[in-house]
């Protein structure tokens, strides 16, 4: 019941912009989860580890990010949770492009692949080739590039997320412009 309520506490601190004390109640989060002798306290705890991450991942802390996403990857591996870990390796990835260390990006996206094939869950689907779309485009391969976020882009409108399709097409758009094709980039 404390883990509950202290991560119901981090959760709305987080909603009022208040990232910092976010992540001071998560860690008391995790520590009351640890102590718990709930069974199903390991995938809380990986949770939660995910929520630290993303908060440092928005705060563009790309290594503490990593550091708190390896700890959710190695957790969900531990309890054999197929979908969970390919979004441990797709999060991962997204530090990795932030620490623009492209090879190891493609290694954590690289294992998620089988597991994002066999499962095609149409939202993951969306993070994984918005991934690998951003991997082209610091390689600069905007072709590529374009045809991994046009994919994103089918698999956004599946999932019925405007936001995801508008952020995908923009990006497209971007990669047109680097063409030096404006009549593509403005559509």
């Amino acid at each position: 019941a404390k883990a509950t309520c202290l991560g119901q506490k981090a959760d709305i601190l987080l909603k009022r912009g208040k990232s910092e004390e976010a992540i001071s109640i998560y860690l008391a989060t995790l520590e009351a989860w640890k102590a718990s002798s709930e069974p199903r306290k390991n995938e809380a705890i990986a949770v939660y580890y995910t929520k630290i991450s993303a908060i440092y991942h928005e705060m563009q802390q790309y290594e503490k990010a990593l550091f708190y996403d390896k700890l959710s990857l190695f957790t969900f591996l531990t309890l054999n949770n197929e979908e969970s870990t390919a979004w441990a390796y797709v999060f991962i990835s997204a530090d990795f492009i932030g620490l623009k260390q492209i090879d190891s990006a493609m290694q954590y996206l690289a294992n998620a692949k089988p597991i994002v094939e066999r499962l095609n869950n149409h939202r993951l689907n969306v993070q994984y080739y918005n991934k690998l779309g951003r991997i082209s485009s610091q390689k600069k391969d905007y072709r590529t590039a374009i045809s991994f976020f046009e994919r994103s882009v089918t698999e956004a409108k599946i999932t019925d997320s405007k936001y995801q399709v508008l952020s995908h097409q923009k990006m497209i758009g971007i990669c047109y412009r680097m063409l030096v094709d404006c009549a593509k980039a403005r559509n």
